[in-house]
């Protein structure tokens, strides 16, 4: 007689799967502690990724209609022609959108937009998410892990940020990255490279909402009197 193999409810298969996504256990850690294979955790993953919470039924044991396969078929297709413009016309709901489309967006926002979703509740698989917002899905992942468990180098990153964003007020963004350079070592006795502060004002600018004032002072344009 065949072993019978175990089923799992939904509620069973979400908790693994996010116990994954939070990216502190990797699969054999995750599949361990419920006590099932990390493939099975992998699979999950995979369908709760490409499918949401619907990916993670179980279809052992469903009988097939051929009949209904074409019309079954018609129907998911148009269901997630559906699903892709709700996703679409959320993410140009956010406060991020560009004007220019979302090519212009930088990575770090649209990462940020994904998030805010996934968080807000939105019933959107993550790997459509990423497809709109033209990022791949694994770098999604690796910036979700930074942002629970940041490096040494980040840290001391942000700490940077915060200091030349005070510089920035104090002075009204009149300063640009050289003169801040300066202040750092006045004030803080920081010996900082220059290239390192044009860099973080940069990814300041990339990370802050559109509204928020940049730290990168824009270049004058010359005007020659006759």
């Amino acid at each position: 007689m065949g072993k019978k193999k175990r089923t799992f409810d939904i509620g069973f298969k979400k908790k693994v799967v996010d116990l994954y996504l939070e990216g502190r256990l990797g699969c054999k850690a995750v599949g361990k502690e419920f006590g099932i294979n990390h493939t099975t955790v992998l699979r999950w993953v995979r369908h709760y990724e490409a499918e949401g919470l619907k990916g993670l039924e179980e279809k052992r044991g469903k009988s097939k209609e051929p009949n209904k396969e074409k019309s079954v078929s018609h129907l998911e297709s148009s269901e997630t022609k559906i699903k892709r413009l709700e996703a679409e016309n959320e993410m140009l709901k956010s406060s991020y959108r560009c004007k220019r489309g979302m090519g212009a967006v930088s990575t770090y926002k649209k990462f940020k937009v994904i998030n805010e979703m996934v968080k807000a509740g939105k019933k959107f698989a993550i790997c459509l998410l990423c497809e709109i917002a033209e990022v791949s899905r694994s770098g999604y992942y690796k910036w979700l892990k930074r942002q629970i468990s940041p490096s040494e180098k980040q840290r001391e990153d942000e700490e940077l940020k915060q200091k030349i964003k005070r510089c920035h007020q104090k002075f009204r963004g009149i300063y640009g990255y050289r003169r801040i350079q300066i202040w750092l070592k006045a004030v803080y006795d920081l010996h900082v490279n220059h290239k390192r502060i044009q860099r973080l004002m940069r990814d300041e600018d990339s990370s802050s909402d559109q509204e928020e004032a940049s730290l990168l002072r824009k270049k004058r344009s010359l005007c020659y009197v006759r």
